[in-house]
């Protein structure tokens, strides 16, 4: 653990608690940092002055005299981290219990991350914050659409396999029989047989090298997100009055709500409804 690179994820170094106050201060606001799989990372550490937020932020190295530059992968890092920590600081829990990253229902974990990465296929957000770093041009339309094409491009084999590992973690945790004559090997082969395209091979053991957690809670989460974020695509990208409505509403609903509500009612407070799968697969081309 001690040489485990830092993953998307942000270190708590206080949490939002009422109950924690002080004199000076009716509600202890939370210190973080985020930590990114960069290299070199892209950190989000608390400065040491007066904001609780956490906005220091190491950016790639220099190359030559050219100004530090990021990839579309690490502005995507960038952003699904940025999503953890504004649920963290905008939490509105008054327990640390419940105001801590791993206060919100597993099924739920990811929605603010990966709500927040999904502006970097936005039209509108890119040409924002982006452009030719001497011309200042935006991103030209054709670069754009094989961007966008890019994220779909076996789309269906990737989902598969995610659904795959989320089925095995399910399986082994809540169904596995360490005294039965079934190994953890010959689930991994009967639950892939479920889901690979191709038939798994006898001798993959695979399940000796699973780096990350592989629980449903990345699917369902994926599904929330885009969800919410269809109703940020289907505003013109001229109606900022509209766009900055629905962003008071996301956060007053779902980022504050999160730990202290069920998920379920968070989103059905933003959507007026509950999440369906359609904007999910549309986005990734399954539709």
């Amino acid at each position: 653990p001690g040489d485990k690179r830092h993953g998307c994820w942000n270190e708590v170094v206080v949490s939002r608690s009422k109950v924690l106050r002080t004199e000076l201060a009716s509600v202890r606001l939370p210190v973080f940092a985020l930590m990114n799989t960069l290299t070199p990372p892209v950190c989000f550490l608390p400065p040491s002055t007066f904001r609780s937020d956490g906005h220091l932020i190491e950016s790639p190295e220099q190359v030559d005299d050219k100004p530090v530059l990021m990839s579309h992968r690490e502005v995507e890092l960038l952003l699904h981290n940025f999503g953890y920590g504004l649920r963290v600081a905008l939490v509105s829990a008054d327990y640390t219990a419940a105001s801590r990253p791993h206060g919100v229902e597993w099924d739920a974990v990811e929605i603010p991350s990966m709500f927040l990465r999904m502006f970097c296929t936005s039209r509108r957000a890119l040409s924002m914050m982006s452009g030719h770093y001497a011309t200042g041009e935006p991103l030209p339309d054709d670069l754009y659409d094989k961007l966008v094409a890019s994220r779909k491009f076996m789309a269906a084999t990737t989902k598969l396999d995610q659904l795959r590992k989320s089925a095995l973690d399910l399986e082994l945790y809540h169904r596995y029989d360490p005294t039965s004559t079934e190994s953890i090997f010959d689930i991994q082969h009967r639950v892939s047989k479920g889901f690979a395209v191709l038939p798994p091979v006898a001798e993959d053991t695979q399940l000796c090298n699973v780096p990350h957690i592989f629980s449903d809670l990345y699917a369902w989460s994926e599904v929330y997100a885009a969800d919410a974020f269809a109703a940020f695509a289907a505003v013109e990208a001229t109606d900022v009055d509209e766009w900055r409505a629905l962003g008071r509403s996301f956060r007053d609903n779902v980022f504050s709500k999160l730990g202290i509500v069920h998920p379920m009612d968070a989103f059905k407070q933003f959507r007026g409804r509950q999440p369906s799968t359609d904007a999910l697969l549309e986005r990734i081309g399954l539709s």
